[in-house]
């Protein structure tokens, strides 16, 4: 066969973990699996502190996991072309939409003031920045609010700030 999507249902698939001393935050959401080589997908999205950024602010960073059950191997995806080879059609859009609805719940968990996203490859075309974007407009169902910044080397960064009023 090849990659099967999980029957997911959104949001109440998402848990979050809480590693380090609240410095780290992880939420994972199993996608689905490939039967023909044995490989088991989740997205994981992070919300981190980072020692470069000023105190109440928080990186949010996201990828695809793909891991073998019994092997040690466990490789982590960020770029959205290495997942044509398994993700394809409207599978795309349900993996976004686990990625958004779990950078959501840390938002909400976490509540840090200031979030900050940088696109892990540089030199994006505008369609694969596009998903950031959605990820940007998500988080304004929990009170954050902000956009892109300046380019800077082929690199993207979005910037989020909490609006305590809203949230």
């Amino acid at each position: 066969m090849a990659f099967v999507l999980a029957n997911i249902s959104l949001p109440d698939v998402i848990s979050v973990d809480r590693l380090s001393n609240d410095s780290e935050h992880i939420a994972r959401v199993y996608i689905g699996s490939d039967d023909e080589i044995g490989a088991v997908y989740s997205v994981v999205v992070v919300l981190t502190s980072q020692p470069h950024l000023a105190a109440g602010t928080m990186e949010l960073m996201f990828g695809i996991t793909e891991a073998f059950p019994g092997r040690r191997d466990t490789e982590w995806i960020n770029d959205g072309a290495a997942t044509k080879r398994f993700l394809m059609g409207d599978d795309r859009k349900v993996v976004l939409s686990c990625v958004s609805t779990a950078a959501c719940a840390l938002a909400e968990v976490v509540r840090p003031d200031i979030i900050n996203f940088v696109t892990a490859v540089a030199y994006l075309p505008d369609k694969a920045l596009t998903k950031y974007g959605h990820i940007c407009k998500a988080m304004r169902t929990v009170g954050y609010r902000g956009g892109r910044g300046d380019e800077y080397h082929g690199s993207h960064i979005w910037m989020l700030k909490r609006r305590n009023d809203e949230t």
